[in-house]
């Protein structure tokens, strides 16, 4: 087992928040690999799914990610958004 494999087993209980900031220009291509690993390697949920789930006392899935996006800026329109 490998280092990033290894901490995604010890920390598969815990979930996690991932913020994109900023998006430059001919960013999709490297955006859709990085989506692709997060679907292979972790459950990918909404805010508003976990927080359902924690308020009423279930689990959350093993390796629990959400994905969020600060979205007040105009290159995520111009270059991410699809």
């Amino acid at each position: 087992m490998g280092g990033v494999d290894l901490l995604r087993h010890r920390n598969r209980s815990r979930f996690r928040i991932l913020m994109y900031h900023r998006f430059r220009s001919g960013v999709t291509e490297q955006l859709h690999r990085q989506l692709t690993a997060f679907r292979r390697h972790y459950q990918i949920l909404s805010l508003g799914e976990i927080a359902d789930i924690l308020d009423h006392n279930k689990p959350l899935p093993p390796k629990t990610l959400a994905i969020t996006v600060d979205d007040g800026y105009r290159d995520f329109l111009e270059n991410a958004f699809t």
